[in-house]
């Protein structure tokens, strides 16, 4: 059985097909690696940041105005949980 005129048609488009549908997936690809390191750096930018804040905490209260341990724990926890959030949004 010889391939007919049809066939060798549908072969055409299933190769155009396959070569497209390659094509879109290793575009793809390049694009969700470029969004997965975008989302690393502002993961690092935002515990980097929050953690700064965490070290400065008391001096910074101090100096702008007297705080007590009780309201110190309670300014590092919000910046604890922003940092659980950042990690838990990424």
């Amino acid at each position: 059985m010889s391939p007919t005129a049809d066939d060798e048609v549908e072969q055409t488009r299933l190769r155009e097909t396959i070569k497209a549908y390659a094509g879109g997936l290793r575009e793809g690809r390049g694009l969700a690696q470029g969004f997965q390191k975008q989302t690393d750096d502002v993961l690092t930018w935002a515990i980097g940041l929050i953690g700064a804040g965490l070290l400065a905490l008391r001096s910074f209260t101090t100096a702008a105005c007297p705080a007590s341990p009780r309201q110190h724990a309670l300014l590092g926890g919000v910046c604890v949980v922003g940092t659980l959030l950042a990690v838990a949004v990424e």
